[in-house]
């Protein structure tokens, strides 16, 4: 390594940052943990590149409401803001309740000592990121209000999940509404929060769409009834004396001699 060109130009941050950089330097030193925090803030700004609804910084109350929905993948924090030296206590004790939060929700959590060179970077994100484990678009422009910034009104409240909202399920939850549905239940918590709500809205279209058969209230009307036969015609009465000739009533005398 003291032959590289770039570890002879000088022993600044920005050097050990650039040494860090050189693939031979990275894998002698990729068990450590300057390697860890390298590689977390590398990995986050490839998925603000590619997805930045995927990741957060800078705030606090945004990191904790997606802590709230279950969303947090990677957290990383630098320490001066876990320490007792910080000068907001009731700022510093949120951050040992998102902290903790996000340890006991499977998050990887990664402590940034404040002298470390990959600090410099974190700090420039505000001392606070994440990368979420599915979109959160809502809590992109959610900005911390700092003691310092004057009396004003309070705070409008973090915004909540939307009701029933399958990014407020865990995977268990998941699995069983779409064994429900019919759906396949594999998968990582993102691919089944996205299938799920796929699959509640195909339902909904569904139900939305007006049937094709005809309700009683559209049934055309009954056909009229059929009129009934013609009555038999009646049969012609003779008189006793009519016997001999056959003729009709209205022709007696006609003849007669």
């Amino acid at each position: 390594v003291a032959e590289d060109p770039v570890v002879a130009a000088g022993l600044t941050r920005d050097a050990l940052r650039a040494v860090l950089a050189v693939p031979a330097v990275a894998k002698r030193v990729e068990a450590t943990a300057a390697a860890r925090y390298c590689a977390a803030l590398e990995a986050w700004r490839s998925c603000q590149r590619k997805d930045p609804d995927r990741v957060l910084c800078a705030s606090l109350d945004a990191v904790a409401a997606a802590a709230e929905r279950n969303a947090l993948a990677i957290l990383m924090v630098v320490d001066d803001n876990l320490r007792g030296a910080a000068p907001d206590v009731e700022r510093r004790k949120r951050f040992l309740d998102l902290v903790e939060r996000a340890a006991a929700q499977g998050a990887e959590v990664l402590y940034f000592p404040a002298r470390h060179v990959a600090s410099d970077q974190l700090i420039e994100l505000g001392g606070v990121a994440a990368t979420l484990r599915y979109p959160c678009p809502d809590l992109q422009d959610i900005v911390d209000r700092r003691p310092d910034a004057g009396k004003g009104p309070a705070p409008a409240p973090l915004p909540p999940p939307p009701e029933n909202d399958p990014a407020s399920l865990d995977v268990e939850e998941l699995r069983r509404e779409l064994t429900k549905l019919g759906r396949s239940a594999k998968g990582n918590l993102p691919d089944l929060v996205g299938r799920l709500r796929k699959a509640r809205a195909d339902a909904a279209a569904k139900a939305a769409k007006p049937s094709s058969k005809p309700t009683k209230a559209s049934a055309p009307p009954p056909p009229p009834p059929k009129a009934s036969k013609k009555a038999p015609k009646p049969k012609a009465n003779y008189d006793e004396d009519d016997w001999d000739d056959g003729y009709d009533d209205k022709y007696d005398g006609a003849y007669d001699y």
